[in-house]
């Protein structure tokens, strides 16, 4: 129940705050632009910039201290409480309310939004994260879409005070939605190392080359915005005037970048990545806005203005934030959540408080042209953040080398994304391997170093020496890291090695079926690995594992089929829940009656393949009838047989079940041949219980 209801309030929740935020942003540059001149614009920027760099900071100590789904539901109240109060002030100090909201909207928007995916990144593993974050991320896009249209609408119909108890109301569904998400989430506090105060993340950035060119491009960026912000002010206000005209061209233009944002990554996010690169992929953004912002000098108003916006926008959300958000896969989980908080937020800001200064300098050295001086400092910071993205390829292949410790064990091995921006959650869920791989480059290929200090890369290498001696001494305690998954797989080709190896796969529980089952369903894969991976996944609690060993039930190896029908069987019996009807193993029995193995195997898998499609119990004991010479008991599970299965497979069966001539046709009711059957079971000399244990173990497979 928790987790259905949780499939629809994550992306619900997602919907909502981004409907929020653009809705805010929307009231709050039409009434900023309404109540005061678009040239007190840099300053507000600016003071927005002092109090996100703190507010940042400590917002990453809390995150870290008390986690997302304490402090995320208290964010969003705080969020939703300031809209109601900005709506009581709008009246009677129409100023104050506007900077509050400007101040609100810039700061712990962009913190709330940041926070919840944290939140989610902690709420699911990797494997399920996959497809909720598709549907929190096209639910997010859609949200910020029906957002703008519905703050032109509003405005068009109702007063515009009315839109914020709306956007407070919104927030009231958003808290909801985060109270229901947090359930699940581990409550657990960070350990101290985890916790870095200002020394620890200045520190973090002497040691980290690759943290020290991103925070460089999100300021860069952020200053490019702040300057094609203006732009876009300037000239709206010059062309709309004031008022509720000037919210509806706001709710529009958010509306459609958004829309823009999911067409563009669409079309052109994979391809960015593979062709160019995760440099490439970011340097995207600098690239496109530049040559928009000298487009600026031959545009009419107020296209010279929409232009370099759009482009900022658009690009900066969709393939420069795919490109980004990956860059921070080799960090460890504390620094995703204090450094790259800080840079998330902080440096934005402080980016876009140096724009606002330069918008200053720009405005008082040029005024009567500050159109084209903004412009063309558009181009020209464009081009410091093009320079930058190009040595991010460098850095990220330093972070790989580097092997950044994991700090706990619930580090999950999943690309973390930045709520600055959902969109690009649709793309990143949607990547296969060889696209990060095509998108890294030769970053793998260029050193072959290993890393003692990284017990994860250590162990990797121990698995691939060859020792036999470094390989059992590495698999007495393996790190439960998932990485080492595949390494591990490729040990059961070793003899000798196997039981070991299989206990080190069932320890990751239910986190190893997707690449066990991956292995085994691969053609590619050695035969003997193939036959041994059964061992591991019988003991694998997970759909993933069962619907894998029920596929492999058709692959061409008579020994891998056998394996896999005996694993199932195990796997179900020791795990209930994952039992579900095999009808579809009764369609196997025919081709199995002409397969190559030895007889009794072949009996024994025709058996097995029985027993996932019947009632397991009497097939069981009609199994081990037929390896006594009791004629009572062999008659009668042929008739059981008989009575159960469809006349063409017990014709087919019949000749490897006795050589006696096919039993009468007049057939019994099913239920009264079940009872003979069961009660015929007393007369065997083997137990039960001890035919159930013969079935279900297996000598170490070779």
């Amino acid at each position: 129940m928790t987790g259905s209801r949780t499939a629809w309030a994550a992306p619900l929740t997602a919907g909502a705050l981004i409907a929020q935020q653009v809705g805010g942003n929307a009231i709050r540059d039409g009434l900023f632009l309404s109540f005061f001149a678009v040239q007190s614009l840099p300053y507000y920027m600016a003071g927005a910039a002092v109090l996100a760099i703190l507010a940042a900071q400590l917002s990453g100590r809390l995150l870290t201290r008390l986690g997302p789904a304490r402090v995320v539901p208290v964010l969003f109240a705080s969020n939703a409480a300031l809209f109601v109060v900005e709506w009581l002030l709008l009246e009677p100090r129409p100023r104050v309310a506007t900077t509050l909201l400007y101040v609100h909207t810039s700061v712990l928007g962009a913190i709330a939004i940041s926070s919840y995916w944290s939140l989610l990144n902690e709420r699911f593993d990797p494997h399920s994260a996959k497809p909720m974050m598709a549907r929190v991320a096209a639910a997010a896009t859609f949200g910020g879409f029906v957002g703008g249209v519905s703050v032109e609408r509003i405005v068009a119909v109702f007063p515009l005070k009315t839109l914020l108890p709306l956007l407070g109301l919104i927030g009231g569904i958003s808290v909801a939605g985060a109270l229901v998400v947090r359930i699940g989430v581990p409550s657990r506090r960070a350990s101290a190392t985890g916790e870095p105060g200002p020394v620890g993340l200045l520190q973090q950035f002497r040691d980290q080359r690759l943290l020290r060119d991103l925070a460089l491009v999100v300021a860069l960026a952020a200053i490019v915005a702040a300057l094609a912000e203006y732009l876009l002010k300037a000239q709206a206000v010059a062309y709309f005037g004031q008022g509720p005209p000037l919210v509806r061209f706001f709710g529009l233009f958010y509306a459609f970048t958004g829309l823009g944002t999911v067409v563009v990554q669409a079309l052109l996010g994979r391809v960015a990545l593979t062709r160019l690169g995760l440099g490439g992929s970011v340097a995207t953004h600098p690239a496109m806005v530049g040559m928009a912002g000298l487009l600026a000098f031959v545009l009419p108003s107020p296209w010279r203005g929409i232009f370099p916006r759009v482009f900022d926008v658009v690009v900066r959300n969709s393939m420069f934030r795919a490109g980004y958000e990956l860059l921070y896969t080799p960090l460890a989980e504390a620094t995703k959540r204090s450094a790259k908080s800080f840079i998330d937020v902080a440096f934005d800001c402080a980016g876009k408080g140096i724009g606002a200064g330069l918008i200053l300098v720009l405005v008082a050295l040029v005024p009567s042209n500050p159109t084209a001086a903004v412009s063309l400092a558009i181009a020209v910071a464009a081009a410091s953040e093009f320079q930058i993205a190009r040595r991010l390829r460098g850095g990220y292949v330093s972070a790989l080398e580097g092997g950044l410790r994991r700090q706990d064990d619930h580090l999950e091995q999943a690309v973390e994304y930045s709520m600055a921006d959902f969109t690009v959650a649709t793309s990143i869920a949607g990547l296969d391997r060889l696209a990060v791989l095509q998108a890294v480059g030769s970053a793998g290929t260029t050193r072959q170093t290993t890393l003692p200090d990284d017990p994860v890369v250590a162990a990797i290498a121990e698995f691939r020496s060859g020792d036999l001696l470094r390989i059992r001494a590495a698999l007495r305690d393996p790190p439960q890291d998932p990485l080492i998954i595949g390494a591990l797989v490729q040990l059961l080709a070793r003899d000798g090695l196997v039981r070991t190896a299989s206990h080190a796969l069932v320890a990751f529980g239910a986190r190893a079926a997707g690449e066990m089952v991956s292995a085994l369903l691969d053609p590619d894969t050695s035969e003997v690995v193939r036959r041994r991976l059964p061992l591991a996944l019988k003991s694998c609690p997970s759909p993933i594992a069962r619907d894998g060993l029920l596929i492999a039930l058709a692959t061409s190896g008579f020994d891998v089929r056998l394996r896999c029908g005996r694993a199932l069987l195990a796997l179900t019996d020791a795990h209930p829940e994952l039992s579900t009807a095999f009808p579809d193993a009764l369609s196997l029995v025919a081709r199995e009656v002409g397969s190559s193995g030895e007889p009794h195997l072949v009996r024994e898998h025709i058996f097995n393949l029985l027993a996932l499609a019947l009632d397991r119990e009497p097939v069981r004991i009609a199994a081990r009838a037929f390896t006594t010479d009791d004629a009572y008991v062999r008659g009668t599970a042929l008739e059981y047989l008989e009575t159960v299965l469809p006349p063409p497979i017990f014709a087919v069966l019949w000749p490897i079940l006795s050589a006696s001539p096919l039993p009468s046709t007049n057939r019994r009711p099913a239920s009264e041949v079940r009872a003979d059957l069961i009660r015929a079971g007393t007369t065997i000399t083997v137990s039960l219980d001890e035919l159930r244990r013969q079935l279900d173990t297996t000598p170490e497979e070779i």
